[in-house]
């Protein structure tokens, strides 16, 4: 048996990605990527 795993995981796309493009009437409610007190995108 043979199968296929797709991976696709976005990671190179830039922080502010979804603020950038979303309905202005919408972006509060936007995903956001912000370091915490350690540096660690969160």
């Amino acid at each position: 048996m043979s199968g296929v795993i797709d991976s696709d995981q976005h990671l190179f796309e830039p922080r502010d990605l979804w603020v950038r493009y979303i309905d202005p009437a919408r972006r509060a409610d936007a995903l956001a990527i912000v370091d915490d007190e350690l540096g660690h995108a969160r």
